[in-house]
């Protein structure tokens, strides 16, 4: 909050208070559109040009706050390059029959090939990895 003070005193000292007040009533009165669109409306009005480009520079504080939120990724580049260049692996519990079954999931990062395969025995030996790939299907 204080930035926004400290930029809009700049801007007074830059423009001129009765520019800054008007700008951003105009800001306000329009439903506080971009600053680019309201640049450009403001030009099309035939305002001074020191009006469009104080439009620019000027910070609403209401602005961020109804802001849409940044949109999710639905798509990235991949880490693997190849087969078997990287994989990712997850135990998780599936429960059937009143029997708690637990699971290993081993997926290709590159060709999303997934392989799953209860697990009998726990323990931390890395053969267990060697059991599941002898019985999962090639």
């Amino acid at each position: 909050m204080k930035r926004m003070r400290r930029s809009q005193n700049e801007l007074r000292r830059k423009y001129g208070v009765n520019v800054v007040r008007s700008v951003l009533q105009i800001h306000k009165m329009l439903g506080h559109p971009s600053p680019g669109a309201l640049a450009q409306y403001l030009q099309q009005a035939q305002c001074e040009a020191e009006w469009a480009t104080c439009t620019r520079e000027l910070k609403c504080s209401f602005c961020p706050e109804r802001s849409r939120p940044k949109a999710v990724r639905i798509a990235r580049v991949p880490l693997a390059n190849s087969f078997n260049d990287q994989i990712s692996i997850d135990v998780f519990y599936i429960q059937h029959r009143g029997d708690t079954q637990k699971v290993l999931t081993i997926q290709d990062d590159h060709s999303k090939y997934v392989v799953d395969a209860p697990i009998k025995h726990e323990s931390a030996k890395s053969e267990s990895l060697g059991e599941v790939s002898a019985s999962s299907p090639s």
